[in-house]
C-alpha cells in the first residue's frame, strides 16, 4: 500500500473509531481512538465494547458505520461477536426477526452471509418454526452441531440422525431423540 493509501486508511480508521465511540457514548477517557489505527486488537476491543452497549433494536447505525472500516476481517469478527451477543439476550423468535432486519447490513463477506443464514435457521428452529425439508441435512458443520445439541424438534433431529455430516452429529441427534422420547 502506498504511503498516501496508508494515510487515507489510517484517517478512515480513526474517523470510524471516533464516530463509533461518539455514537455509543464511549468517552475519550475510556479509549484512545488514535491507537485504533495502530493496533487492530485495540480497534477490535473498542468496536466490541461499542456494540455491546447497544440494545439490539438500536444497533443498525453503529453496524453501518463499522462497515466503513477498511479491515473486512476485523469487521466480520465484530459482527460475528455481535450476532452471538444478541442471540444470548433475545428469545429465538426475536433473534430471527433481528437477523432478517440486519441480514444485508451484517453480510460483509460471503462467509458471514452464510453464517447469518445459519443463525437464522437456528433461531427459527429454536422458536418452533418449521424449516424446509432437507435444510438441516445440507447445513454446514457449525449449524448441524448446534441443532443436534439444542433442537427439540423431532423432524430436525430425525433428519440430522439420518443425514448429519459427521458421526458425532448423527449420534448426538439420535441421543437427543431418545432423551426427548423419555417421559
Amino acid at each position: 500500500m502506498s504511503l498516501a493509501g496508508r494515510s487515507q486508511s489510517v484517517a478512515t480508521v480513526v474517523d470510524v473509531a471516533r464516530h463509533v465511540t461518539e455514537l455509543t457514548g464511549i468517552s475519550a477517557d475510556e479509549v484512545d481512538v488514535t491507537a485504533c489505527a495502530e493496533d487492530e486488537q485495540v480497534r477490535y476491543a473498542v468496536y466490541r465494547k461499542a456494540v455491546a452497549r447497544l440494545a439490539p433494536a438500536d444497533d443498525a447505525p453503529t453496524l453501518a458505520l463499522l462497515r466503513k472500516d477498511p479491515d473486512v476481517d476485523l469487521v466480520e469478527s465484530v459482527f460475528l461477536s455481535r450476532i452471538a451477543g444478541v442471540a444470548a439476550v433475545l428469545p429465538p423468535s426475536d433473534l430471527a426477526a433481528w437477523l432478517v432486519q440486519r441480514r444485508d447490513l451484517l453480510g460483509v463477506t460471503a462467509a458471514l452471509r452464510v453464517r447469518v443464514d445459519e443463525w437464522l435457521v437456528l433461531a427459527r428452529v429454536l422458536a418452533g418454526d418449521r424449516v424446509p425439508e432437507g435444510a438441516c441435512a445440507v447445513a454446514g458443520d457449525w449449524l448441524q452441531r448446534r441443532l443436534a445439541r439444542e433442537a427439540v424438534s423431532d423432524d430436525v433431529l430425525v433428519e440430522l440422525a439420518a443425514h448429519g455430516r459427521s458421526d458425532a452429529v448423527r449420534a448426538e441427534a439420535r441421543d437427543r431423540l431418545a432423551a426427548l422420547a423419555r417421559p
